[in-house]
């Protein structure tokens, strides 16, 4: 239900893999563990929340911008009252763009 199913493409196919042998969308990402987002400059801010909203919606823009280093996504996801399921695509596609990554925690 998620992946090819869900709307959501992986362009690399070992991610993809990974996320669908595991059975659950969180896979290889911890709930506990806090991520920051990668880009260097306000064009790579751009390009990432854009790809993100082309793909997810204001949902996946809003997961975007409250992702700050320092707060784990469980917390993250429960501050913002988002599914579970939804929470863990968007940020398990924005791991896979890139965009965003794991910094600690749990």
């Amino acid at each position: 239900w998620y992946g090819a199913e869900a709307g959501v493409s992986f362009d690399d196919p070992i991610a993809a893999r990974l996320v669908e042998e595991a059975g659950h969308p969180m896979a290889g990402m911890g709930w506990e563990r806090s991520y920051a987002k990668a880009e260097q400059t306000p064009l790579d801010r751009f390009k990432n929340k854009n790809r993100i909203l082309k793909t997810f919606g204001p949902p996946g823009a809003a997961v975007y911008d409250e992702i700050d280093g320092e707060r784990s996504a469980r917390d993250i996801q429960a501050a913002m009252g988002m599914e579970a399921d939804l929470f863990s695509k968007i940020l398990s596609q924005l791991i896979t763009d890139g965009a965003v990554r794991d910094v600690g925690g749990g």
